[in-house]
């Protein structure tokens, strides 16, 4: 308690607004260490003053790649930095969702695979790795079959018009193990190539990152990101239940249609692009 009074905790009232901002603050200011910290550092040892000619070489005009290595460029510029950055997209897309849906549940255990989005993305991308002719992109098969689940639970819950939370919940739940028992009959019929594939997918992981990645998750996930922070006092609203929203002027049905469609759709792209469905590996 002694810590969480030297952060300017109060038992009342909680953290204040400036205490709440001077701790943001610090996780950005950990975030960006961590960040530099994880480019530098690796099996393959690189000077930080290498890697900072690096970077400093490829987003100014006034930089020099010839005081360094091709190798050290590749490693850096090529693999590091676009893993590095994908992680933090990622992390920041499932966070941002997880509060969404934690606020629009009103329960603080729902997170953003809770209406079936990592198990539909599974069955998409085993779909495009066992009917691989049939699917342009593995990628963009997992994004299509989690918005699918996410979709298909909502209109699943609607009740004479009306989403009531409990039955949305049970509705992706339903999705959800559908979803899983069509990926295990997959898998049951794969190739031992397919399958093993298809396993090494269901584990995730960023170490196929590249810059293709990080191009086509920031057009999508930034806008979406500070759409739902401009919301946010709408989701506080949300959060005191449908009754107490509509008695304030807020519609319950039309924002959370708009967030958990903004969340479905960074939670999506998330997964499909990082290859990693946590509710099934």
């Amino acid at each position: 308690m002694q810590f969480a009074e030297l952060l300017g905790f109060d038992q009342e009232y909680g953290f204040s607004e400036m205490h709440k901002m001077l701790i943001l603050l610090g996780l950005l200011a950990l975030l960006i260490v961590t960040v530099g910290l994880a480019i530098t550092l690796g099996a393959y040892k690189i000077s930080f003053l290498d890697v900072y000619r690096i970077v400093m070489a490829h987003v100014t005009p006034f930089g020099d790649l010839t005081s360094v290595t091709k190798l050290h460029n590749t490693i850096v510029w090529e693999l590091r930095i676009p893993r590095v950055l994908l992680a933090v997209i990622v992390g920041t897309a499932l966070a941002t969702a997880g509060a969404v849906f934690q606020g629009c549940f009103r329960n603080p255990l729902v997170e953003p695979f809770i209406l079936g989005v990592s198990s539909g993305a599974a069955f998409g991308a085993a779909l495009g790795i066992v009917f691989a002719s049939f699917f342009l992109s593995i990628q963009l098969s997992a994004f299509i079959f989690g918005s699918l689940a996410v979709a298909m639970a909502y209109f699943l819950a609607r009740v004479r018009k009306e989403t009531p939370i409990v039955t949305l919940i049970l509705a992706g739940v339903i999705i959800g193990s559908i979803f899983e028992a069509l990926v295990s009959i997959l898998k049951y019929t794969a190739s031992d190539a397919a399958l093993r594939e298809i396993v090494f997918w269901l584990m995730g992981g960023f170490y196929y990152a590249t810059w293709n990645d990080v191009f086509l998750l920031v057009p999508i996930i930034v806008p979406s990101f500070l759409i739902m922070w401009a919301l946010g006092w709408k989701l506080n609203i949300l959060s005191m239940g449908d009754d107490e929203a509509r008695a304030l002027g807020v519609n319950p049905e039309k924002y959370k249609l708009v967030l958990v469609t903004l969340a479905t759709l960074v939670t999506s792209l998330a997964v499909s692009t990082s290859g990693s469905s946590p509710g099934l590996a």
